[in-house]
Formats: C-alpha cells, sequence, structure tokens
C-alpha cells in the first residue's frame, strides 16, 4: 500500500519558471493570416465577375462588392509542406491546416514558422 501511495501521490503542483529573458508563447508568435487584401490591378476584374455571377441567378437586385480578400501565397506553400510531411507517417488520414503562426524572435524569420 505504501508503494503504490508513493507512485501516486500528488506532490506540490510545480510552475515552470520562465527562463530570464523568455517571452510567454503568445509574444512569441505572431499569426499568419490565410488571406490577405488582393492587389489593386485585381480587384476590379474580380468584383465585375463576382457581380455577373450572381446577377444571373437574381437579376432584379443590386449588389456590392466590400471586400476582396485572396489566398495568402506563403500560408498555402507552409501548409502544403505541413501537410506533405504529416502524410508520410500517416498517409491514410485527411488533414486540416487551422492556424498557422510565424516565430517572432527568431534570427530566421523566414524558416521558421509553427503549424
Amino acid at each position: 500500500m505504501g508503494i503504490l501511495r508513493n507512485v501516486f501521490k500528488r506532490g506540490p503542483k510545480k510552475e515552470i519558471a520562465a527562463a530570464a529573458g523568455a517571452q510567454p508563447a503568445d509574444e512569441e508568435w505572431e499569426d499568419l493570416p490565410l488571406y490577405i487584401e488582393a492587389d489593386a490591378e485585381e480587384v476590379g476584374l474580380v468584383s465585375v465577375i463576382a457581380s455577373c455571377l450572381a446577377a444571373e441567378h437574381y437579376p432584379q437586385s443590386r449588389f456590392a462588392v466590400k471586400q476582396i480578400r485572396q489566398f495568402n501565397p506563403e500560408a498555402r506553400e507552409i501548409a502544403v509542406i505541413a501537410a506533405g510531411l504529416a502524410a508520410e507517417y500517416a498517409d491514410d488520414c485527411q488533414l486540416t491546416v487551422t492556424k498557422i503562426a510565424k516565430n517572432k524572435t527568431s534570427k530566421e524569420k523566414e524558416h521558421v514558422t509553427q503549424v
């Protein structure tokens, strides 16, 4: 009985002390947006095409395009690489990238990303 008590006894909770100068996790990483604002050149063309497609089904309605966003190419590249690496180990499952974060404090900012 004493052996089990020693194995399963609960001691005081140990808090992991942050090292001197270490930042909390929220301040270390910044979210990489999945969508970014579209280029000014593309906004006109995309809004005309979207309005024409919508007007085909609702000809008496008026349409106002408020925002046009495009998928972030950097986020797409990182998501494809991460999904490919994960699929190597679990090829029979589907993967969804829900959040991509970038390390602010890294010297190689372009190469350090958390998925």
